[in-house]
């Protein structure tokens, strides 16, 4: 999408929903980005939501099919529950806007390959909100995991005089959980079913599952197997997943609405394991992937 002689995205906002204020305020560094219109059911709460982020000047849509034909536009971002967003992915795309979109995109593979294949048909771009993979973080620990030392140490400025001779990974276990307690369980829209029928499996799965397939070289897994071991609201709230690759490695998955909170993930071959406390929302101020060697003695090293 082109404004003059710089690309521009003038995207609308389709819905009000508490997460689309992180994308406001992360907008707000991107100067190829402009939030031009908002929209929600009812016109005066998109008014009220776009005054309350400093977006006094969009243009305000009290139904979000005024915002698709919205001639000021060229992208939406779609904060919508998962139930919604294939629908308004699609129609989007069929208006020719560029399509970002929360995660996960979709409650089935068929929603979603939908999404794709109208993306593709009219020529727009289409992702989702899995933020992480885009960190130099999640790019070293791509470079790590394909035993690219060089790579690896270019992207963290690592001195070439520590040799580190990774071997590729054979297994990856990854966790990620909160417990907000049964306040969260009595009216939060992640255990409505009717809204988000993936529960954890959707909203914290989504991350593991990225995690996982980048560190495995985006492979097409032998088998997956997941087993819900608790439902709230016939909703899945704490899952274990467990994906087989060829010759034998694996990947395990804890994801839960039940535990404190978790984020970490470690990454393990025949020579060491990469670890890492936070590896989707870099709590960690410094980022740290922590290489442990296979002896006893063997020194724990933050790249």
């Amino acid at each position: 999408a082109t404004m003059g002689d710089s690309t521009v995205l003038r995207f609308g906002i389709l819905s009000t929903a508490r997460i689309a204020g992180k994308f406001v305020a992360a907008a707000e560094h991107v100067e190829t980005i402009s939030i031009v219109a908002i929209a929600s059911r009812s016109a005066d709460r998109a008014a009220a939501w776009a005054n309350e982020h400093g977006l006094e000047d969009a243009a305000i849509h009290g139904s979000y099919e005024d915002l698709i034909n919205d001639p000021r536009i060229n992208a939406v971002y779609i904060p919508l529950p998962t139930s919604m967003r294939p629908e308004w992915a699609v129609r989007a795309a069929q208006a020719k806007l560029h399509v970002l979109c929360e995660k996960p995109a979709a409650a089935t593979p068929a929603e979603a390959l939908r999404m794709v294949q109208a993306a593709r048909e009219n020529g727009v771009c289409i992702m989702d909100g899995a933020m992480f993979v885009h960190s130099k973080r999640h790019n070293l620990v791509k470079a790590l995991s394909e035993c690219n030392e060089s790579k690896a140490r270019a992207i963290a400025d690592v001195p070439m005089d520590w040799n580190v001779q990774i071997s590729p990974p054979t297994l990856v276990s990854t966790a990620f959980s909160f417990c907000n307690g049964d306040a969260f369980f009595g009216s939060n829209i992640r255990v409505n079913k009717e809204l988000e029928p993936l529960g954890c499996l959707g909203d914290l799965g989504w991350y593991t599952v990225y995690f996982v397939d980048a560190v495995f070289g985006h492979e097409l897994p032998l088998s997956v197997q997941c087993t819900a071991h608790r439902f709230e609201k016939g909703v899945p709230t704490h899952c274990i997943g467990t994906v087989a690759y060829a010759n034998g490695r694996i990947a395990t998955m804890d994801i839960s609405f039940h535990h404190a909170r978790r984020n970490w993930a470690e990454i393990s071959s025949p020579s060491h394991t990469l670890a890492l406390a936070d590896f989707s929302t870099e709590v960690d101020p410094e980022g740290r992937v922590v290489v442990r060697g296979n002896t006893r003695d063997a020194p724990a090293q933050p790249w």
